[in-house]
C-alpha cells in the first residue's frame, strides 16, 4: 500500500527502488561472456550447465543467483503476489526451483516467447 503524503510516497518510491534495482542485478541474464549476443539457437546451453561459458558464468551459477533472489523475494513479500520480469536465467531459475525438473531437463524445454 503507498502512504497517502507526498512526502512520505518519495520514500516509499526510493526504498522500493534501491530493492528492485537490487532485485534486477540478481534476475540479470546469464552471462554469456565472448558469446553475448550471438543468436539464442547457437548458444547450446546444454554444453554450459556446469562449465561457464567462456568469459561468463555457467547455467548452475546463474539459476543458483536467481534463486537465492527467489528465496529472498518470497520472504519479503510473503503471501502477497509478485511480478517477476526476467529473461533466460530468471526463467530457468523459476522452473528449477518450482518444479521436480533437473536443470539439464529446463534448459532443453523448448522457450515459449510471450507478446506483451
Amino acid at each position: 500500500m503507498r502512504p497517502a503524503h507526498p512526502g512520505k510516497r518519495d520514500q516509499h518510491a526510493a526504498e522500493v527502488r534501491a530493492d528492485h534495482d537490487e532485485t534486477r542485478a540478481r534476475l540479470r541474464e546469464t552471462d554469456f561472456g565472448a558469446l553475448t549476443q550471438q543468436p539464442p539457437a547457437t548458444l547450446r546451453e546444454d554444453e554450459y550447465l556446469t562449465a561457464p561459458f567462456p568469459g561468463g558464468e555457467s547455467l548452475t551459477l546463474a539459476v543458483r543467483r536467481v534463486g537465492a533472489c527467489l528465496r529472498d523475494v518470497l520472504a519479503a513479500y510473503n503471501g502477497q503476489t509478485i511480478a517477476l520480469i526476467g529473461h533466460r536465467a530468471t526463467r530457468h531459475g523459476l522452473r528449477y526451483y518450482s518444479g521436480e525438473q533437473s536443470l539439464a531437463l529446463v534448459v532443453a524445454t523448448p522457450w515459449e516467447w510471450l507478446d506483451v
